[in-house]
């Protein structure tokens, strides 16, 4: 039997991920800002969306996914919510084709937030993209302490965590040192990502990231479509990787790519203040409501 090695260069999600750029697209044009909403079964997801949204002064708008049923999707409908259901029968995520035919069966009359309930699931739904702005995956205390453990991607995956039931701790054995110690907010990469305080002032909000160790020539900004996304590089100094003589047996300077990406609405490019120092990069961006859109474009840092 002759064998032959094939290589395969096709990233195996490109057409889901080809899909949620389209979903992404279609909502931001209509000023719908999504977030994919993950738990296991039963931590309190939809709940807690109806909390939630008495707090929220912009329009809410829900897509609940579950294997089975619309029981959520009705309890949302009574309370006026705008809902589109999703049923995947026997499935254990949502993707973003499914997602895709419900946004396009919704009636967007006016900006707002979309959330989407993923199927109840600690594993899959963190694998895709759906079209998301953001991920929230929200994590009962009665699920235990270890859950950080047994299933990293989802925490590293989520953008906010919120811990559920916490009024249940009382009368439960769970562990809050150990549930932080794995660092839920940031994951086994938390070495690696831009770590950022946001503060709202008078007439702007103040941007400051910690990039130690990156040069500014590093560093980019670029706006595009109401995001700052912030990029850094970083390779090893060449002569440090051409060395012949000698061989590490301990390397933890971080090499690589880095980026995050905030959602500033319609700001002019020219009004985005940016400086690097001290390994420090602080942003100011202005309070504006302008509704002209911007062509992609990059901001100077100065020092």
């Amino acid at each position: 039997m002759h064998m032959v090695k094939a290589g395969v260069m096709e990233d195996i999600y490109a057409h889901n991920n080809h899909i949620a750029e389209h979903v992404r697209e279609y909502l931001m044009k209509r000023d719908v800002y999504t977030i994919n909403v993950m738990g296991a079964p039963g931590t309190g997801k939809t709940t807690s969306l109806e909390r939630l949204m008495k707090h929220m002064k912009s329009k809410v708008y829900v897509i609940e996914g579950d294997i089975e049923s619309d029981i959520d999707t009705e309890r949302l409908r009574k309370e006026h919510v705008t809902a589109a259901q999703i049923n995947t029968f026997g499935a254990c995520h949502l993707d973003a084709p499914l997602v895709h035919n419900a946004v396009h069966t919704m009636d967007f009359e006016e900006g707002g937030i979309l959330f989407i309930k993923n199927v109840g699931n600690l594993v899959c739904p963190a694998e895709l993209n759906i079209g998301e702005n953001i991920k929230m995956l929200i994590v009962s205390v009665a699920d235990g302490s270890d859950k950080p453990y047994k299933y990293p991607l989802a925490f590293e995956k989520a953008d906010i965590i919120l811990l559920n039931k916490v009024d249940l701790l009382p009368y439960l054995d769970f562990d809050e040192d150990f549930f932080g110690k794995k660092n839920p907010l940031y994951g086994k990469h938390a070495k690696n990502l831009m770590k950022t305080d946001v503060r709202e002032t008078k007439n702007s909000y103040e941007v400051d990231v910690d990039l130690p160790g990156f040069k500014k020539d590093e560093i980019k900004l670029e706006l595009d479509n109401g995001y700052l996304t912030i990029s850094a590089a970083k390779g090893l100094d060449k002569d440090e990787t051409d060395k012949e003589t000698g061989k590490y047996i301990r390397r933890e300077r971080y090499a690589g790519n880095l980026s995050r990406s905030f959602y500033i609405g319609d700001v002019k490019q020219e009004d985005v203040k940016a400086a690097f120092k001290n390994g420090i990069l602080s942003i100011s961006v202005p309070k504006e409501d302008k509704k002209a859109k911007e062509e992609k474009k990059y901001i100077t840092i100065g020092e």
